[in-house]
């Protein structure tokens, strides 16, 4: 039984990356020696194990032969015979198909360090084409690694899986997760920029517009805060575009909380009108009940204004927020009661800022 490091530890340790996390393939083992060594199986499908000390993951070797739709739909082969070379050939691209053995030999069959010297973003096999969720895995490395072109075999490859309606076998969880990396990355428009050019946008995200995507970069190089770079994404769309592109990617509602409020509320915030009407506004937002997030708001479309070259009303909301807190609930609460104090609240925070 030989272990071998594998995969994206290497390909960022050449990079001069920093090394997040390790994985591992044993070659010529068994289940049952694992287990015997201690290691922790994880899921069904694929014979992968958790070491006992490092809990990092550790796959047999194998070979997959693709049966059916969907990301469960592989036939898989993790018998003693099965080699290094090919576990490494059903990876999806060179640079993350080079292993390392205990001796610190790389051993790379299929040119991923040549790929990795040229910057060049290029698929295996033609196993590639089993699993469309590749075609967003590669889309999100062309946005952290800038500086990388994809090879034109591979753009084809992709181009055709699409046409075909390969991404319609995905499940809104698995689009999700690598949307969720690609937030994370440098450039993160070169995710959605390569994507349209395959024409994959219509069937992923039809509400996106090129706009949209222009002002995720603008926001993208000044916060990596991911909540405030979906809002730049989603920035000019409606309410119900919003709720359209959650729904199908099925994002979490702290992701796209923001920007369902600054599509329905960016003008009150631009516009500063009479005393009441600035209650009204924080009213609206539910500012009072939920600081954290009126605070965040705020930023945030400081920053858009910014963007935009607009007048910048941040400070005056802060100082209206902290003048209509100062009103006692309590101290009212001794003159009236029910729907007259709320009132009675309203009326003093009105007079507090007027």
């Amino acid at each position: 039984m030989e272990i071998y490091l594998v995969g994206g530890a290497i390909r960022d340790r050449l990079l001069n990356y920093p090394v997040t996390e390790r994985d591992w393939v044993v070659v010529g083992g068994t289940e049952k020696q694992l287990l015997e060594l201690g290691y922790t199986p994880v899921g069904k499908d694929f014979p992968v194990f958790l070491h006992p000390n490092s809990k990092e993951e550790y796959a047999l070797a194998r070979l997959e032969r693709k049966t059916g739709q969907g990301h469960k739909g592989f036939e898989c082969d993790a018998s003693q015979s099965v080699t290094l070379e090919d576990d490494l050939l059903r990876r999806d691209l060179t640079i993350n198909a080079i292993a390392e053995s205990s001796t610190g030999e790389l051993i790379d069959p299929y040119g991923g360090r040549k790929d990795l010297d040229n910057c060049i973003l290029r698929h295996v096999s033609t196993a590639f084409e089993e699993d469309p969720l590749r075609i967003l895995r590669l889309a999100r490395f062309k946005a952290k690694l800038t500086n990388f072109t994809v090879h034109e075999s591979t753009f084809e490859l992709m181009r055709h899986m699409v046409a075909r309606g390969d991404l319609r076998e995905l499940p809104p969880e698995r689009i999700y997760a690598e949307f969720d990396k690609a937030l994370a990355t440098k450039t993160v428009s070169a995710f959605f920029h390569l994507l349209d050019q395959l024409g994959a946008s219509e069937e992923l995200w039809p509400m996106i517009t090129k706009q949209g995507v222009d002002r995720l970069s603008t926001v993208a190089a000044m916060t990596s805060e991911k909540d405030f770079r979906v809002a730049g994404l989603l920035h000019f769309n409606s309410k119900s575009d919003i709720n359209a592109f959650s729904k199908q990617l099925k994002c979490p509602n702290r992701l796209t909380e923001l920007s369902l409020l600054s599509s329905t509320q960016r003008k009150g915030w631009q516009h500063i009108g009479t005393a009441e009407d600035s209650i009204q506004w924080l009213y609206a937002i539910d500012a009072f009940r939920r600081k954290e997030r009126f605070f965040r708001f705020n930023q945030l479309l400081a920053l858009m204004t910014k963007i935009d070259e607009g007048t910048n009303n941040q400070s005056y909301w802060l100082d209206v927020y902290e003048r209509a807190t100062r009103v006692s609930a309590r101290d009212l609460a001794e003159k009236y009661q029910g729907a007259e104090l709320g009132l009675a609240i309203k009326r003093a925070q009105i007079e507090a800022i007027s």
